[in-house]
């Protein structure tokens, strides 16, 4: 079955964006729609819910479960029937993900989910590693056990919730980003 949409989840510092990148480059005509680059430039904004969000980015939490709706829905509204959509993220609590099932189901749209899984403790040190690098206000040393909490108590219900409609696929992220690259490949059949 052709897929009109692809979402990757994982951890924080997962590889998600860049296996999102990387699988965008081999879907001819697809799209990349990163839900943390969305919030990321609310936060730069000066708007009111720019200023909300950057507290909670900052304190480890979830940016609102409607934001993340709005911003999906908007997405999976405007894809034309040839379209193709690569998610770097999304879906992080079990509404969202029955939501965005229910708007792919009335739509005719196939998707299927990749979660790179990786070790809380790997993720921690990629996290660390991040800041250091690009200096992201959401990858405080301080807001790292919160968001690995949020994932673990939230993100993973979503997980089995794509599992229990057969649309999840498992790639092991702990290896070369390549080797993680030919893994999302094989198991999507590209």
């Amino acid at each position: 079955m052709e897929r009109n949409v692809f979402v990757i989840m994982g951890r924080p510092a997962s590889g998600k964006g860049t296996q999102a990148a990387l699988l965008a480059q081999k879907i001819p005509n697809a799209r990349i729609v990163s839900l943390g680059k969305e919030f990321r430039s609310l936060v730069a904004g000066e708007t009111l819910v720019g200023k909300q969000l950057k507290v909670d980015l900052e304190a480890g939490k979830l940016s609102p479960s409607w934001l993340a709706e709005y911003t999906c829905e908007k997405v999976l509204f405007s894809i034309g029937e040839n379209d193709k959509v690569v998610f770097d993220s999304g879906c992080r609590i079990k509404r969202e993900a029955e939501l965005f099932d229910e708007i792919c189901q009335w739509l005719g749209l196939p998707y299927v989910v990749v979660y790179i899984d990786v070790s809380e403790e790997e993720v921690t040190r990629r996290i660390i590693e991040r800041k250091k690098i690009e200096g992201r206000a959401d990858d405080a040393e301080s807001s790292i056990g919160k968001r690995i909490s949020e994932f673990n108590t939230k993100t993973t219900l979503s997980i089995d919730f794509f599992k229990s409609k057969n649309n999840l696929l498992i790639v092991n992220g702990e290896q070369p980003m390549d080797k993680v690259h030919q893994d999302v490949l094989k198991v999507l059949g590209l």
